[in-house]
Order: structure tokens, then sequence, then C-alpha cells
């Protein structure tokens, strides 16, 4: 946009006439001047625009029906059957364009949990051993507790892949409903590492001098005498592993360490929405009834047929009773 004081001048004329304009409008400049059927031609540009763009949606089309022809087969029934029910996705390309909804992030949401977050785990531990207090039963409490949500994250991360099941396409595809069970905790459990990684650093963690100081000729020796932790540790190294926790929980790379786990591979909500469409609650009221000798729990044949067909899918996929691992 030419500034207007200098529209009537000739310095503005010339920025005019070589300025940077839309494509559209590119060809639609004369000697400086706009050409007056700007905006017929301009319309005209759009609706050529429109139709190249309807032939390449087109093209991508076809190539996600394609796609998914390879991809999407054999969706296990408790996740196939609510989805499709709720959503009335009966047509093969509805119904194959949710599958896909469901098994691409289910990867996504695996991958995430099988990352384990040990630096955070390792930094903490660090700077416990810096500080001189590596034996003291808390610290050494907090430090187990990080291990445990740790593990927790990989270990559904390994179990959703561990139950992954052959499809039809010689494609593997993991368990769903433990995928999101491992992303949700993706989405809550690094903050509290993050918290006790931050407890066991201590306040100095963000009221550490700069390098600047640090190298000082004079406020650098009064650095290193009162910032001293165990005597054979440099006052330099416990500084460099406080900025290591800092700049993972409250710096640069918390955007990749916490607002990643958070929102990468899916929102809290997302996870819920999928855990809730497998819950299988009938399924589990009507286990629960049978237990409990409630009558008629299994009277109706077709509820019997399908509770023994559910569990006869589950002990072969998950303990390989029954049918082999790569033909459910």
């Amino acid at each position: 946009v030419v500034p207007r004081s200098d529209r009537g001048s000739e310095e503005g004329a010339d920025r005019q006439r070589h300025r940077l304009v839309d494509p559209f409008q590119h060809d639609l400049l004369v000697n400086g001047q706009q050409c007056r059927q700007r905006h017929h031609v301009r319309c005209r540009l759009r609706v050529v625009a429109d139709q190249e763009l309807k032939r390449e949606a087109s093209r991508r089309v076809l190539f996600f029906r394609d796609l998914v022809a390879v991809f999407l087969q054999g969706l296990p029934k408790r996740a196939a059957q609510p989805c499709l029910h709720r959503f009335g996705a009966h047509d093969g390309g509805s119904s194959s364009t949710l599958m896909l909804t469901v098994r691409s992030p289910a990867m996504h949401r695996t991958s995430s949990g099988n990352s384990r977050f040990l630096e955070k785990n390792g930094a903490a531990a660090t700077i416990a051993d810096y500080n001189g207090v590596e034996k003291a039963s808390h610290i050494r409490d907090k430090l187990v507790e990080m291990t445990h949500l740790n593990e927790t994250i990989y270990s559904t991360g390994i179990a959703s892949s561990y139950q992954a099941q052959r499809m039809k396409s010689g494609v593997y595809m993991n368990d769903d409903m433990i995928a999101n069970v491992c992303k949700h905790h993706v989405t809550k459990m690094p903050y509290e590492i993050g918290r006790l990684a931050q407890d066991l650093a201590g306040g100095l963690m963000v009221t550490l001098p700069s390098q600047k100081e640090l190298d000082h000729p004079e406020i650098g020796k009064l650095i290193r005498k009162y910032l001293k932790g165990r005597k054979e540790i440099a006052t330099e190294d416990r500084m460099r592993i406080l900025r290591l926790i800092e700049n993972m929980t409250l710096g640069r790379n918390a955007v990749g360490y916490l607002t990643e786990s958070m929102h990468g591979a899916g929102s809290p909500q997302a996870q819920r929405v999928q855990i809730a469409r497998q819950m299988q609650l009938e399924f589990k009221k009507t286990l629960a009834r049978t237990l409990a000798g409630i009558v008629p729990a299994l009277k109706d044949d077709k509820l019997a047929e399908e509770v023994a067909g559910e569990l006869s899918e589950y002990m072969a996929r998950v303990f390989q009773v029954g049918a082999p691992h790569d033909k459910l």
C-alpha cells in the first residue's frame, strides 16, 4: 500500500508501478493505473481458480480413497460398532473415513507414550546429587514417583503396540483403546514430573545469576563461593544442571515437553471421546450381572453368543489362545 503522502509525488508514482501485488492483480496494472475492468476480470480469474481447485480436490479424493482401501481393514468390533452406529456411517466411504480418524491418531498416540521422559528424571537426580541430598528419604521418594509416572506412560505405549493386530493388508494396527489411555497419561503426567523436578531443583533454578555475572572478575568469585554445593562439584556444573531443568520445564524446551504433551497427537478431550466410544459398558454390565448370579443376565442366546465371542476374541488377541495372532 502506497502511503498517502507519496501518492502525489513522482516517487510515489514509481512505487505504485513497481509495488508487489496480488497475483490476480499483476496483469491488471497499466502504466501504474489499475484497469477499469479490474473487478470483472478478477471475478473471471477467481472462477478459473475455483475450477482448478475443484479438479485438484477431486484428484486428492481419488488418492485418499485408494489409500483408505489399503490402510483401513478389519477394525475390531469394540471400535467399529459404537462409531458406526453413533454417526450412522454405514456406507463404504463414510465408514472408511471414520476408521481412518480412529486409526491414524491411535498410532500417533502410542508413539507419544513410547518415548520415555528419562532426561527429566536424570536431571532431577543429578541436582539432588549436586545439592548433597541424594540419600534423604523424601528426595528418593520424589525420584521414585517420577520413575513411576514415566514407566506408566511407557508401559501403556508398549501394551498398545504389543496388542497390535495384523490387518488384511499386512499392516499391524495397535490397540486403539490403550493408545488413547497412553496419550491421556501423557497429557497429565509430564506436568507432575516437571513439578517434581522443580521441587528437587529449588528456587535457585530461576534466580541464578547470568553467565555475564559469572565471568565478572569480582562478582564471579562470590558466585562460585556462595552457590557451591558439594565440595567436589564445580559451581558451574551445578548451575548448568539447574539451567537444564529450567529449560525443560519453563524455558524454550518446555514448549516441546509440556505443551506438546498436552496437545500433540490430540488434546485431552479427543482421547476421552475415543475412550467413551469403546468402554463397552453394556458388555461389562452383563459380565457383572452374570458373576452376581442375576437372572436373566445371559438367558438371551444371542447375547450369550456375543459375550462368548468377545471373550474368545480377547483371549486370542491378548494371550494368543485359540487362534493364530496374524489371523484375527
